[in-house]
């Protein structure tokens, strides 16, 4: 999602990059690349006949990064910060046919 690959199970709670999407709607994952149950493995890329139910909890901004940068022997000195807009959803459903 967004970018990054995660590990789910059903009922986990994931932290993604924001997803346009609003508090309590539901959407599905836009892409499954493994899907695992008791006896079968499938792999894909990415798999079509996978879905991953999400529901959007909450949207809240990360931990402040610093990034400071200087050039020694001349007094230059920058300080940049910054938040990562983050999304929390609850992994309502995992399904193959």
């Amino acid at each position: 999602m967004q970018g990054n690959q995660q590990l789910v199970h059903e009922g986990d709670v994931i932290e993604t990059n924001l997803v346009d999407k609003k508090e309590g709607e539901t959407f599905f994952a836009p892409e499954v690349l493994l899907f695992s149950d008791d006896n079968s493995l499938d792999l894909g890329m990415p798999l079509t006949s996978a879905k991953v139910e999400l529901e959007v909890q909450k949207h809240f901004r990360g931990e402040k990064i610093r990034v400071f940068k200087f050039k020694s022997k001349s007094r230059y000195r920058k300080v940049h910060g910054h938040r990562q807009e983050l999304t929390q959803c609850l992994v309502k459903k995992i399904s193959a046919k």
